[in-house]
């Protein structure tokens, strides 16, 4: 498929007006198939490629992305879905991150079958990618719904897995119980920046005062790399001060 890559949007009022604007002849398909020959690889740095869209003239990646995510239409999400069904990895990654941001921060899922489709990929999915995008993509609804299947994999045995669950896991109810425990247990993590991202909600999220919490923390205060052991010591101060 030739497809033309458009311009960049334009400084309208409103992202929506410019998405439109600079999108609205390109049907879902077409944005589909720009974004896939448009992203990036892993190792590239996302701002960089944008910047070198934009130095051409050309839309990025992202601004495709963002238009695909903002039509909140049945058409798109089916898309979506074909493209998570599909046999490749590749492409059910390819799905997922769009259906990650797909409609209006604290609305997601923008449709109720979204919920068995992605309950339905973790039954069987092997694939390490597909599984930290699915994960990543029920983090985003914000839904308590979403703690315990959080939670399960929270002791996988990938890195980046467990890492996605720290990072992500308070927005879905902060001073829940059991997102507490979670982030007690990944604070404790061998990975340092699963730590990290675990300590961080107690220094700025979680408000919960526990014996255990501070047992946990106080321990910290030994961990083997210097940033942990600041953290720890900050969120044992953001304690004694309440």
């Amino acid at each position: 498929m030739n497809l033309e890559i458009p311009p960049p949007p334009g400084n309208d009022p409103t992202p929506a007006q410019a998405l439109t604007a600079a999108f609205g002849g390109y049907g879902t398909h077409d944005l589909i198939e720009l974004f896939r020959r448009m992203r990036p690889g892993d190792d590239v740095d996302e701002e960089r490629a944008v910047e070198e869209a934009h130095s051409r003239g050309e839309a990025s990646h992202l601004e495709i992305l963002a238009a695909l995510q903002s039509r909140e239409s049945l058409e798109v999400y089916e898309a979506i879905e074909s493209l998570c069904r599909h046999d490749s990895a590749g492409e059910k990654v390819l799905g997922l991150m769009i259906l990650r941001e797909f409609g209006p921060p604290r609305r997601r899922p923008l449709f109720d079958q979204t919920w068995s489709l992605l309950e339905s990929m973790l039954e069987d999915e092997t694939d390490v990618d597909v599984l930290y995008w699915v994960l990543a993509c029920l983090r985003a609804t914000y839904s308590p719904r979403v703690i315990d299947t959080l939670g399960r994999f929270s002791t996988h045995p990938d890195d980046d897995i467990r890492r996605g669950i720290a990072f992500g896991i308070a927005g879905c109810g902060s001073e829940d119980p059991r997102v507490v425990e979670i982030q007690l247990r990944l604070a404790q993590d061998p990975d340092l920046q699963v730590r990290g991202h675990a300590l961080y909600d107690f220094v700025n999220e979680i408000q919960a005062d526990t014996p255990e919490i501070r047992e946990v923390l106080t321990r910290l205060l030994e961990d083997p790399d210097p940033g942990i052991r600041l953290d720890a010591k900050a969120a044992l101060r953001v304690r004694d001060y309440r």
